[in-house]
Formats: C-alpha cells, sequence, structure tokens
C-alpha cells in the first residue's frame, strides 16, 4: 500500500495436501486345494492412512473402476456382497497354481494392487 491506501501485509497459508491409500485385501477359504475343487476368494478395499509409522484403517470403500485378471489374461468380475467386499469363485481348478490379480482404480486415493495366488495338489485324492 501506500499514503492513502492501508499498509500491505504479508501472510502465508500452508496447505498440506494428503493422498488417502485404498488397500486392496486378497485371501482364500483354504490354504490347499485338490484338482476339481472351487476356490472361493474374498476381495476387500479398505481406506488407510499411512503417517510413515503406523497404519489407520478407515471405512470400507468401492472402487470406481477395477480390471480383475483370473490365470494372467481371463478378465473376470468380482461379486458385490456390500460396499467394498466382494468375492470370486474359481473354476473347477486343476493342479498348480492360479492367480487372482485385481487392479482396483479410486479418483483422489492411491491405489493399491492385491493379488492372491490358489495352490492345488494333486497328492490327496477326493
Amino acid at each position: 500500500g501506500d499514503e492513502t491506501y492501508t499498509a500491505s501485509q504479508s501472510g502465508k497459508m500452508i496447505i498440506t495436501v494428503k493422498i488417502i491409500d485404498m488397500i486392496t485385501s486378497v485371501a482364500t477359504e483354504r490354504n490347499l486345494y485338490r484338482q476339481g475343487d472351487t476356490a472361493l476368494i474374498f476381495v476387500n478395499f479398505v481406506e488407510a492412512d499411512f503417517d510413515g509409522r503406523h497404519v489407520d484403517y478407515g471405512a470400507f470403500i468401492d472402487p470406481d473402476d477395477m480390471r480383475v485378471t483370473y490365470d494372467g489374461s481371463q478378465v473376470v468380475e468380482l461379486s458385490k456382497k456390500k460396499t467394498g467386499a466382494y468375492t470370486f469363485l474359481t473354476p473347477p481348478v486343476t493342479v498348480g497354481n492360479h492367480q487372482l490379480v485385481i487392479n482396483p482404480t479410486k479418483d483422489g486415493y492411491n491405489n493399491r494392487v492385491g493379488f492372491v495366488t490358489v495352490q492345488v495338489s494333486g497328492f490327496f485324492g477326493k
């Protein structure tokens, strides 16, 4: 300012932008399956706030979009049970390892890919 107007004043404002994580949790109902079994897979999406030392988990949330693949290239859909909670039932499995990979996206969130491996043994019969 000058003598005619109010004197100028300076101030500062600090703005912190914090990105919230969306954690993708994936689990199977069992550790080992037999050939021909179907595996029930549980998938959850939860808000999480990392402060560098610990994690504060928040509410269950739904992604805006997600790409889910089974065994590398087969695109599949999850069944929604409630907000942030989904399931997937595999087709009958064969001996070896099978993998479900979930790549979710949600605006304003740091998105984390989730995956699980279904192990199938041929060493025990039905």
